[in-house]
């Protein structure tokens, strides 16, 4: 776990999700899933997935970019993907056994959920990043509560204005290990963004 406090004239964390939710669910819908395909084949470029068999990641709700062909393509490599569903107070995982259509409420899940650290890598949804890899989300702490359990690699999937300079970060929250959008896959440092190839930003 990484903390940094960052200056009070930031935005407030509530500010930020005000901001970020209202733009990202005004995104038409075909610009949405161009960007979930692109999303895609970014992260295609990444080493941390090869081989993998146990993957977190998550339906998407209030206009978060769609990790839906990832998924498609974890299945066609046979490996398995989880969802988080919050039982009895707490974010567990369930195996999703496939993906759910637009008129579904609930996905179509088993009643599995695996340990943290039986997973090979944690795609992590938020409203805002910042280049360090942190990020706000909907304010319940289930995520960081789990990430800080898990020594997998964690890969944060946003649309590219959803990356920023720097978000309000507490001590208990997790940073990201990278993050992907439709324009690139970027690491995560504590103090920059760079290309995974090494290449300045």
């Amino acid at each position: 776990m990484r903390s940094t406090n960052t200056s009070n004239t930031l935005p407030s964390k509530s500010v930020l999700r005000q901001t970020y939710r209202t733009r990202r669910r005004e995104l038409p819908v075909d610009v949405a899933r161009v960007a979930a395909h692109r999303l895609m084949e970014n992260f295609q470029q990444l080493d941390c997935i090869k081989a993998v068999r146990a993957v977190a990641l998550y339906v998407p709700m209030d206009g978060e970019i769609s990790p839906e062909f990832i998924f498609h393509g974890l299945a066609a490599s046979h490996a398995c993907g989880y969802v988080p569903q919050i039982i009895d107070g707490q974010m567990r995982f369930v195996e999703l056994s496939a993906w759910p259509s637009a008129r579904s409420v609930n996905p179509i899940a088993r009643a599995v959920s695996p340990a943290p650290d039986d997973f090979d890598l944690v795609l992590v949804p938020g409203i805002v990043f910042d280049r360090r890899g942190y990020r706000v989300g909907f304010g319940g702490g289930f995520y960081d509560r789990f990430l800080a359990q898990t020594r997998a690699p964690k890969i944060g999937l946003a649309y590219a204005f959803q990356v920023t300079d720097t978000v309000p970060n507490d001590p208990w929250d997790v940073a990201v290990d990278a993050i992907v959008s439709e324009e690139g896959v970027y690491s995560c440092t504590i103090d920059r963004i760079a290309r995974i190839d090494g290449k300045e930003r």
